[in-house]
């Protein structure tokens, strides 16, 4: 998860020669939502609780269950009882 969020994090230096534009607040939001999504995908199957750790630096733990919750919602993620998150979207081609 760690290199997901360090890749996101530490994303090639921009090219000074190419105006770049700003990042809006909601495309950050999917940028960051993608990358919790491709972390669980790859993993398969992560304890909540290991993953926020992973992220708590980059995120809060409110913006940690929206994106966990909005996952849900599309039928992405599951969660069970011990707070353990599975990957139930689509296999990786």
């Amino acid at each position: 998860m760690i290199d997901h969020a360090n890749n996101f994090v530490h994303a090639e230096e921009p090219d000074e020669s190419k105006p770049t534009k700003p990042v809006t607040p909601e495309q950050a939001l999917v940028f960051i939502t993608e990358a919790v999504a491709e972390s669980i995908h790859d993993l398969g199957s992560v304890p909540s609780g290991y993953l926020y750790a992973q992220v708590m630096g980059y995120m809060s733990v409110h913006m940690y269950t929206t994106i966990l919750d909005a996952l849900i919602k599309a039928k992405l993620i599951k969660i069970d009882k011990k707070h353990l998150i599975t990957w139930i979207g689509p296999k990786k081609s």
